[in-house]
């Protein structure tokens, strides 16, 4: 099985990396992917660096389950899935170091079996937690509700959770959005 070798030319040391020609087949496809995707969309490589970045910083919506909290879930899904430490989690849900570690082992003791995420066409960015206004489940159904245009019901299937519980977090968001506009409006 022939291999092939890539120097690094940073380190005097010669050190390489050898690839199998599955990987080496695997790049090729990926290569000629991102060419595909350059030229039918117009894209630069910077574009596309980005889009995929931007990936990394949304959670599908089938990663919620019944036995674990909503802020459990994200926690695991970003640690197991994503490969991101404690301190990296906290910053993009601009939460407590703890209460990450916490959430996490929570999770464990709940749901030891490795967490699913199954293909959906529907996605919650990070950054919308990042504002501790609305708790991690109103922030969530808000996202659904406004972005997708989705019923409460299609919510609560998409997140396991109770019709009612939606309603319900939907609720109070809208109640503490209607406070925060009219506290900004007679401060004005």
């Amino acid at each position: 099985m022939p291999m092939a070798k890539i120097g690094k030319k940073r380190r005097k040391k010669a050190s390489s990396v050898t690839l199998s020609n599955e990987e080496i087949d695997s790049l090729k496809r990926s290569v000629e992917a991102i060419e595909s995707v350059k030229q039918k969309h117009g894209l630069s490589y910077g574009d596309i660096l980005g889009l995929l970045k931007e990936e990394k910083e949304r959670i599908p919506v089938t990663i919620f389950n019944k036995k674990l909290s909503p802020l459990e879930s994200i926690s695991r899904y970003l640690k197991d899935c994503l490969g991101l430490n404690y301190h990296e989690i906290a910053l993009l849900l601009a939460r407590d170091e703890r209460n990450i570690w916490h959430s996490y082992n929570d999770s464990l003791k709940k749901h030891p079996e490795r967490l699913t995420a199954e293909k959906t066409r529907f996605f919650v960015p990070l950054k919308i937690f990042a504002e501790k206004r609305s708790s991690i489940l109103e922030s969530i159904v808000v996202h659904l509700k406004d972005e997708y245009s989705l019923g409460y019901r299609q919510i609560s299937a998409l997140i396991n959770r109770d019709e009612r519980t939606v309603w319900t977090a939907f609720s109070r968001a809208a109640k503490k959005l209607e406070r925060t506009k009219s506290s900004s409006q007679n401060g004005l």
